[in-house]
């Protein structure tokens, strides 16, 4: 490992847990959506395997018509910055479940684990880019955003969704040297 990426890269904490929402919706398309999300990575600099669980909800105006329940299995990418900022670029596979909002009132815990009738499975994948702040010396928590674009064809359905998120994060375990 070269002197300048192992000096952005001192002081990481091998486990990376982030906590957070987001916003966005179909690029072309009217309905908007909200999302919550947590994602575990293990920072194997620099390249973060990672999962991202999504749950969200979709509509026009005040009118909720989708649930979408989103899985995405990658790799986040760490470039080089800082010991307090630092910029990253994602790749993942990405699946997600839509569901009309009614079947997922009626059965909410079917439509979360993908097994309720009338829920469309898609799979793609998606990609983005974000950054991380550190707030506190000893590079425990931090605060996170990025932008995502979540490709997902299918016939009849809007290909490409858009989101912005951001969040709080925890680093756990030993400092690297």
């Amino acid at each position: 490992m070269s002197a300048s990426a192992s000096s952005w890269s001192t002081g990481l904490k091998p486990l990376w847990i982030g906590i957070g929402g987001g916003g966005g919706g179909a690029i072309g398309g009217t309905e908007g959506a909200g999302y919550a999300s947590v994602t575990i990575g293990l920072r194997l600099i620099p390249i973060v395997p990672e999962v991202i669980i999504r749950e969200g909800l979709s509509g026009e105006g005040s009118t909720l018509l989708h649930h979408h329940g989103n899985i995405a299995l990658g790799a986040r990418f760490l470039l080089p910055g800082t010991p307090l900022l630092r910029p990253n670029l994602r790749l993942a596979f990405s699946h997600r479940h839509d569901a009309p909002f009614d079947v997922f009132k009626a059965k909410p815990l079917a439509v979360i684990f993908g097994t309720a009738e009338g829920i469309t499975h898609r799979s793609g994948f998606e990609t983005g880019g974000g950054i991380e702040v550190t707030l506190d010396p000893r590079g425990v928590v931090g605060l996170w955003v990025q932008g995502t674009l979540v490709v997902l064809p299918s016939p009849g359905l809007d290909p490409v969704t858009g989101i912005v998120e951001g969040g709080v994060s925890f680093a756990l375990g030993p400092a690297r040297p």
